[in-house]
């Protein structure tokens, strides 16, 4: 089976109890038995982006990926990385849902649609 790419992104001041969402698509391989999913992280320039509590996480720019699902990580209080964070979550958007059919949405709020979603893929 082909995986599914994952782009989540990762603005700077993401909670990280947002990120705890990653965690359904890691429990969904190891239940599957199979790399199903390829999570990767993405922010507008790519690099370090710093959490609200202070550790940082890797990310790549948002480039040509076709990702299969978009996850947007949000924050109490993000912090942008640019005068237009706004902006980018538009064009991350816009550009993702312009290259693909629209499977299924998800917000990050809580980890058991994910869950649910990442177990029972895409199924109707």
């Amino acid at each position: 089976m082909l995986s599914k790419k994952i782009g989540f992104a990762v603005f700077p001041g993401i909670q990280a109890m947002n990120m705890a969402v990653i965690t359904a698509f890691e429990v969904a391989n190891i239940v599957l038995g199979e790399d199903a999913y390829d999570v990767m992280l993405v922010s507008e320039e790519g690099g370090s982006v710093r959490s609200s509590v202070g550790f940082c996480v890797n990310t790549e720019p948002f480039g040509d990926t076709i990702f299969d699902t978009v996850i947007i990580g949000s924050g109490m209080r993000p912090k942008p990385a640019t005068p237009r964070p706004l902006e980018f979550a538009r064009r991350l958007i816009m550009e993702w849902m312009s290259r693909v059919t629209l499977c299924g949405t998800l917000w990050s709020i809580t980890g058991e649609q994910a869950v649910n979603r990442s177990i029972r893929p895409y199924s109707n």
